[in-house]
């Protein structure tokens, strides 16, 4: 099993749980206001890592059911299908699952996930590949912030501690600074829209930050 599946496997009972409070969790609550101020919730929407389906919500309150949700953890996939019996998941790595058949995507969304992809540029092209002329990509990513207490090293394991029991190995934050997201988005052949700091979570006593990225297909 891939550690991200694995990690996510363990910690699917909770998640929702762990993650609602407020200032927990911010990456679906501010994907969510970007839905809303720029009148994204319609058409075909893929959401890479949909979990248990916190970063739809909406999107599904708005009347959205031409959704499909991609995860790597059955046991996420088990969450969501509870709460959105209608939509459309399918388990697997974002990078390795053919999603010829549905597209092209009016809008593809991606919270909270792209940091724990090794191979982010690979990433990006593909959500350009499957999205259509006039589209949106919208996702959030952590970067690297020099002299940060957590965020200034380019990658750090997500749970660090061998005692827990969501302790993963090989199962990496990756941070990039932010002229690097930048580029490989504008080779993909993407232009921004938005780029919006926020901050995510507390860490002790780190306030970690992401930033949120609208972009577009020309």
């Amino acid at each position: 099993m891939h550690p991200n599946a694995q990690y996510y496997d363990k910690l699917a009972k909770v998640y929702d749980r762990a993650t609602e409070p407020p200032g927990a969790w911010a990456p679906p609550i501010f994907i969510a206001s970007v839905i809303k101020a720029k009148g994204l919730a319609q058409g075909r929407i893929l959401d890479i890592g949909i979990g248990t389906g916190r970063s739809i919500e909406t999107l599904y309150e708005a009347g959205c059911r031409d959704i499909i949700g991609v995860d790597c953890s059955a046991n996420m996939l088990a969450e969501c299908r509870r709460k959105y019996p209608d939509i459309v998941l399918i388990e697997g790595r974002f990078e390795e699952v053919d999603l010829t058949d549905f597209a092209p995507f009016d809008l593809i969304i991606s919270s909270g996930v792209l940091e724990f992809i090794d191979d982010l540029p690979v990433a990006i092209r593909k959500a350009v590949d499957i999205l259509k002329k006039g589209g949106m990509f919208l996702f959030t990513y952590e970067p690297l912030i020099d002299g940060h207490e957590v965020q200034r090293e380019p990658k750090s394991l997500v749970v660090p501690n061998q005692t827990s029991e969501f302790f993963v190995p090989d199962f990496f934050t990756y941070r990039y600074h932010p002229s690097t997201i930048n580029d490989n988005v504008h080779a993909a052949g993407l232009t921004i829209q938005s780029d919006d700091e926020f901050v995510s979570y507390k860490k002790l006593d780190n306030l970690i930050i992401y930033h949120c990225v609208l972009t577009k297909k020309p």
